[in-house]
């Protein structure tokens, strides 16, 4: 008897590289705006990102405002003048387009499908994600894409997940793990959902924050020890 039927992935940071993505995009926009490509533009944009990513986790922002405040906020930092409503579409269009993958996740997750039931759970732009799981092939691989845009909260609400167990007629939460990199989101998601939780963390970071994880895990081969 498997130990759990149904997997959750998250995308980005645990199936596709974010942090490769997010660069190319960076620097694809700053070519078109005419913004000097440097370390320090690239840390801080995506410090201001981060930060805002949290906000919207935490229920204080919506996507839409976050889409362009990002950019207000990194133009007021490095002391220029641009739309930030042009760079938004600019940059999304470019992310779009992108994606590399996580060591090991087309394999491990081809090779679940064939057993488990197996669906995505992103916080991610509904446009920007459907764009690349397309391009990636993840949407041959999972029949289920679960984006928070379209359900109307993000991870880690508990009504995300409801929603989620719904749409897969899941009855038996103790048969359910979710496998991501943010443990705010993520784990922190799992935990609120009162399901099983894997946190991939491959750079061996601690954990300093109040999210449970179950397992842990460096490399995504590694889960499919744990599931069966």
């Amino acid at each position: 008897m498997k130990k759990f039927t149904t997997i959750l992935f998250d995308v980005d940071g645990t199936l596709l590289d974010f942090d490769k993505t997010e660069t190319e995009a960076l620097n694809n926009t700053f070519i078109e705006l005419g913004i000097e490509q440097s370390k320090n533009n690239t840390l801080a944009y995506s410090r201001i990102n981060e930060s805002l990513w949290k906000q919207l986790e935490e229920g204080k922002i919506n996507k839409d405002k976050l889409k362009t405040e990002r950019f207000k906020q990194f133009f007021y930092e490095i002391n220029i003048v641009k739309d930030e409503f042009l760079a938004s579409d600019i940059y999304i269009k470019h992310l779009s387009n992108s994606y590399f993958y996580i060591e090991g996740a087309m394999d491990v997750c081809i090779k679940l499908s064939q057993s488990h039931q197996v669906a995505i759970v992103t916080n991610g732009i509904a446009k920007v994600q459907h764009s690349r799981c397309k391009l990636s092939g993840l949407n041959d691989i999972f029949e289920h894409v679960f984006i928070s845009d379209e359900i109307g909260c993000p991870k880690p609400k508990k009504e995300f997940f409801d929603y989620v167990f719904k749409e897969l007629c899941i009855e038996d939460l103790d048969k359910v793990i979710i496998v991501g990199d943010s443990l705010t989101s993520d784990i922190k998601g799992g935990n609120n959902a009162n399901i099983a939780t894997c946190w991939y963390n491959p750079k061996g970071l601690e954990n300093n924050t109040d999210s449970v994880c179950d397992y842990e895990i460096k490399s995504l081969y590694k889960i499919m020890e744990i599931v069966n």
